[in-house]
This record gives C-alpha cells, structure tokens and sequence, in this order.
C-alpha cells in the first residue's frame, strides 16, 4: 500500500510542478481557465466549486490544459515492464516469448506522427478529443491521446483519482490566483527553462526554480 501511495503522491506532485512551471510563461491559457470558470459561475449563482463527475464537461479547455501539460513534460520517461505472452514480429523485429519490453513514453509524446509539433505548447491539439483519460488510454492505439498512465493489465491504478485531483485543483486554484514568472532584482523577469529536468528517481521534475502566485483581487 505504501508503494501505491507513494507512486501516486510523487507523479502527481511533480505534475503540478510542471503545470506552474509552464503556466508561469503563458497567462493567455490561464486567462482562459479563468474565463470557463466564470460561465460556469455565471450559470451557478448560488456558488459553490464544479464538481469532477457533474461538471467536467463544462471544462473542455481546461480539460485540454491537463491533457497537454502531461504530454508536452511527461512526468515518466518509462513505463512499466511488460512480457511477451508469445513470439512476435513487430515491424521486422522478432520478438521471443518472455522478452522483458520497456516502452519509452518519453519518445512516443514526442512522435510528430502522432502529435503535430510535439514540443510546442498547444492544448488545442486535445479540442475534438476531451473524453476523460481513463477511457482515452483503454482506447485502441490508434485513438489515443497520451501514454503516460501506461496500458494494458499494467496500466496505473490511479488514473481516475489523479485526473480528478488535477481538476479540483484546477477549479479551486485559478479562480483566486494566477502564477506569474520570477522577477529578478533590477525588476527583469526570469523564466524557467522549460527545456531543462532534473531527473531524480524515476521522475523527471523542473530545474529548481521559483514562481509568483498572485491573488486576482491585487
């Protein structure tokens, strides 16, 4: 139980470490959080937070930042082990039956067979395809959106809970505050690299740096 524990606290963490790092640099997608937020509230007078199973679907963009976060920084290089269950032959490869396979999810986001421009930031890419990601990684291959809870019997147990802990997140965050880059000491702004990791354990996390979270009410 501690493993399961401490596998998805680590991952989801260091997901959320990324979304302030790349979101510091692009308050036009933060705007438009903000923006679903306020239609939702507007046709939710009496207050409250959206909830994940009931009002989801009012999100799509936001929906499509958590999707694009995940695939332009994967938090895992690698997956999980997996074996082959028989002989195989895959694109002239022959595969024998035991074979330990390890995928490389690194290099599957950044196929641009799959995903157009793979290293440019854009959520829009997830617009026609905002279904939740547990059912988009037990799609069939060719109709996947992301790699980075695995597949097959191997797939993360946690994918349901951490996409709902990233839009309760999401919902409950941007309505009050919004990250903003450094600022340094003679008032130049300072932005994390975006193309540097720290590769710590079996995650792969920002380059230490620092934020500003700033209330929208200043």
């Amino acid at each position: 139980m501690s493993d399961f524990i401490a596998a998805g606290t680590e991952t989801l963490a260091t997901t959320l470490y990324w979304s302030f790092a790349i979101l510091s640099q692009k308050p036009d997608v933060q705007s438009r959080i903000v923006a679903e937020l306020d239609i939702w509230k507007f046709k939710n007078p009496l207050g409250g937070v959206p909830y994940f199973h009931q009002d989801r679907d009012e999100f799509p963009y936001a929906i499509c930042v958590q999707k694009e976060i995940m695939q332009f920084r994967l938090v895992l290089n690698f997956g999980l082990p997996h074996m082959a269950s028989e002989d195989v032959v895959v694109n002239d490869y022959f595969i024998p039956k035991g074979a330990v396979l390890i995928s490389s999810m690194a290099a599957m986001h950044e196929n641009p067979d799959v995903y157009d421009d793979p290293e440019v930031f854009k959520p829009e890419r997830f617009m026609m395809n905002t279904k939740r990601m547990g059912a988009a990684a037990n799609a069939k291959i060719e109709d996947r959106d992301h790699f980075g809870f695995g597949w097959g019997r191997r797939i993360c147990p946690g994918i349901h809970l951490a996409e709902m802990e990233l839009f309760n997140f999401c919902v409950c965050f941007f309505p009050k505050f919004k990250i903003e880059h450094e600022i340094g000491s003679h008032g130049n702004p300072i932005y994390v690299d975006l193309n540097c990791s720290e590769e710590l354990g079996v995650t792969n996390k920002p380059v230490p740096c620092k934020f500003r979270i700033t209330s929208h009410n200043l």
